[in-house]
């Protein structure tokens, strides 16, 4: 299970079972941020689409609907796109 964390200039993903895994992408680098669910079993995930249209998946079930929501506001005041494709009924 994965947790995100953001800085002005980066996005970063760490790993709550493998401390040692980080993945760090520069914000300028992020073309779309998709918040989403992969069936009834997974968890809901965030998928990563950087400009140059690579992608990762990052499945977030650790992370509660207010999370997701911070999540949001934060990626969007930094100017990054965000398509919410499973936790839409709890936006307002």
């Amino acid at each position: 299970m994965y947790y995100f964390s953001m800085s002005e200039k980066y996005f970063v993903v760490k790993n709550h079972n493998f401390l040692w895994i980080n993945k760090i992408y520069k914000v300028e680098e992020i073309r779309e941020i998709v918040f989403e669910a992969n069936g009834k079993n997974m968890p809901n995930c965030l998928r990563i689409i950087t400009k140059d249209f690579r992608n990762k998946l990052y499945p977030a079930g650790t992370l509660n609907i207010k999370t997701w929501l911070n999540l949001r506001d934060t990626l969007g005041f930094n100017g990054i796109t965000v398509r919410n494709e499973c936790i839409a009924k709890y936006l307002s």
